[in-house]
């Protein structure tokens, strides 16, 4: 499985769920939802939902 970073507001978990071909991530606790909707595979959407302001990012 893929690894995927906690929330950036909250810092907790989140999940990825696929639901009629939008593929987005939730935090259970503070309720942010953000999907990437360009990028509809889930490895795709963990990659964007890793990057963060401020970091070295070198995409493929």
């Amino acid at each position: 499985m893929d690894d995927i970073k906690n929330c950036p507001f909250c810092g907790h978990s989140v999940h990825v769920k696929t639901i009629v071909g939008i593929t987005y991530v939730y935090c259970d606790n503070c309720g942010l939802v953000a999907s990437f909707r360009k990028y509809e595979r889930k490895h795709q959407t963990i990659e964007r939902w890793n990057e963060r302001v401020g970091e070295y990012n070198v995409r493929s």
